[in-house]
């Protein structure tokens, strides 16, 4: 389990999952909670994280929870050809074919673009989203039509 620092003396919280996703919970703080509670928390999203934001202690481990089955999948992501705009799948199902699929608009519109965040960047879209702002690297990563 990690800390996040945020703006103005705040925190939240994220798990780590299989290499490279993490898990952040939906919850800014001031005051700690126990692993238990953090555990019990929404899941707001889940990212692929450069890990040195970890290895060199940026977000540090505060605690230690295992994960269910679901928390052990990797999450579907989808990719964009930036020229092409030629959209595909990217998960461990599709091994054989480079772990892509070929995709439609619609099987993309709630997932996440693959990419992997710095921990800035994860920092300013968890500030941005409880501070009810639009974010510069959502936007960036968004599905283009």
């Amino acid at each position: 389990i990690l800390k996040i620092n945020l703006r103005d003396g705040f925190h939240g919280y994220a798990h780590v999952s299989t290499d490279p996703c993490i898990i952040f919970y939906d919850g800014r703080f001031k005051t700690e909670i126990s692993v238990n509670e953090i555990i019990k928390l929404k899941v707001l999203f889940i990212l692929s994280v450069s890990n040195y934001a970890i290895k060199d202690g940026i977000w540090p481990v505060i605690g230690r929870s295992g994960l269910n089955d679901e928390q052990l999948k990797k999450p579907y992501m989808f990719k964009q050809d930036p020229i092409s705009g030629q959209l595909s799948i990217y998960h461990s199902d599709f091994a054989e074919t480079n772990y892509e699929r070929a995709a439609t608009v619609e099987e993309c519109e709630d997932l996440e673009r693959m990419a992997i965040w710095d921990h800035n960047h994860v920092e300013d879209r968890l500030n941005d989203h409880y501070e009810n702002k639009p974010n510069v690297w959502v936007s960036q990563l968004a599905l283009k039509r």
